[in-house]
């Protein structure tokens, strides 16, 4: 499955999946995911819900506006979009995730791991380790059989006119409700870094 960002904030955006197989008839693609944060340069708090298929194509949602302001909080929209995560963005201290009731300490939950400190690791309903990888692309992957095996990638083109969109194997389709909360995490922090590291080398 692809998920497809709405705009280029993973913070504030909507995703919108297109299935990977081709098939005869050409499905039209759907709002799966809606994900909202409230401020632009002073972000407190994000929450991402699921968009249930009975309002996903209902133009009164919107849910494929250009504009920033397209995308309001879930209680607005009366029903249809249900929270499901919310994140609480803090700098000195770790930020917390609310998932399925449970508040989780990010630092505890998804503790970094790797080169540098780099990546963010975490264990699965299922058991299995999972690991966000941030390198040049973002991109998690689950240990199989002492194989490391990439299942989902995200993809950030090059050209401003081209959105973002994460690719999703079927090995991670049980758990995409906690891959969707977990990326808009890692993938947030890590264009974060970008933009910082962008502002200092522009002002050297």
């Amino acid at each position: 499955m692809e998920l497809h960002l709405t705009s280029s904030e993973p913070y504030h955006t909507v995703l919108v999946a297109q299935s990977l197989k081709s098939s005869g008839s050409q499905r039209e693609p759907t709002p799966m995911y809606h994900i909202h944060s409230p401020h632009h340069f002073n972000r407190k708090s994000t929450k991402i819900s699921r968009i249930d298929p009975s309002v996903a194509h209902d133009a009164s949602y919107n849910f494929k506006g250009k504009k920033r302001s397209d995308i309001k909080d879930c209680e607005e929209y009366g029903s249809g979009v249900n929270e499901m995560a919310r994140i609480t963005w803090n700098t000195l201290s770790s930020s917390r995730i609310v998932f399925e009731g449970k508040i989780l300490e990010v630092d505890q939950f998804m503790p970094r791991s790797g080169f540098l400190w780099c990546n963010r690791t975490f264990q699965g309903p299922d058991g299995l380790t999972y690991v966000w990888h941030n390198g040049s692309h973002l991109s998690l992957s689950v240990m199989r059989d002492g194989q490391k095996v990439e299942v989902v990638r995200f993809h950030e083109p090059f050209s401003f006119r081209k959105k973002p969109y994460l690719i999703v194997q079927e090995e991670a389709m049980h758990i995409l409700d906690l891959v969707v909360a977990t990326w808009v995490f890692v993938a947030t922090r890590k264009q974060e870094d970008e933009r910082t590291s962008a502002a200092v080398a522009a002002a050297s």
